[in-house]
């Protein structure tokens, strides 16, 4: 992994090719180092960006990226390496990262940038039983009348969603317990809630 990727600085152009890792490499590099990742040859690396997809469930958007100094190019050059996997519209993953519930569900909260988890999701989330761990799509909640549609999302509108409505677990947004519980009754049997 070339230093600056992960310090968020562009890389210099060179004549010579540069060397490359699997994204199982990467990922063991970034997820297993907990004093900080290092590059292929034991150097270590700034943690900038490496804390930034650690926090974010190794998700990025354009905009992440270009706060530490990536470049439209460069990001192109890290997907063309194999270090980012394009993800949707201006949202990469980290290559090897594991892909885990709270991945897809981050993921999801970014491509809807005003919804919330909710549903089957938000329990799962809140940490209801029955809801984990979370099966199918994940679940995310509008207010209005928008019809969105988002590969691997299942969207549901409301007409109302107040702040008491909603709260944050771990950094994702969602339902309240309330507010999933009332949810949940639309869709499951009284034995299940």
């Amino acid at each position: 992994i070339p230093r600056s990727f992960l310090a968020g600085q562009p890389q210099e152009r060179s004549a010579k090719p540069q060397h490359q890792c699997s994204t199982t490499a990467v990922g063991a590099i970034v997820m297993s180092l907990p004093s900080g990742p290092l590059d292929p040859e034991g150097n270590a690396m700034p943690r900038t960006l490496a804390d930034h997809f650690l926090a974010n469930d190794g998700l990025a958007t354009s905009s992440d990226l270009a706060a530490f100094g990536l470049t439209p190019s460069t990001i192109r050059t890290r997907r063309r390496n194999g270090f980012l996997i394009r993800k949707g519209p201006q949202l990469y993953a980290l290559a090897g990262h594991p892909e885990t519930a709270r991945q897809r569900i981050r993921l999801a909260l970014l491509r809807v940038e005003t919804g919330s988890a909710s549903h089957r999701t938000a329990g799962h989330l809140l940490g209801f039983d029955t809801f984990s761990p979370l099966r199918g799509k994940v679940e995310l909640v509008i207010a209005g009348s928008r019809n969105l549609k988002v590969a691997d999302v299942t969207i549901h509108r409301t007409n109302r969603l107040d702040e008491c409505d909603l709260t944050e677990v771990d950094g994702l947004r969602c339902t309240s317990a309330a507010r999933t519980i009332i949810d949940l009754s639309a869709l499951c049997t009284e034995k299940t809630l």
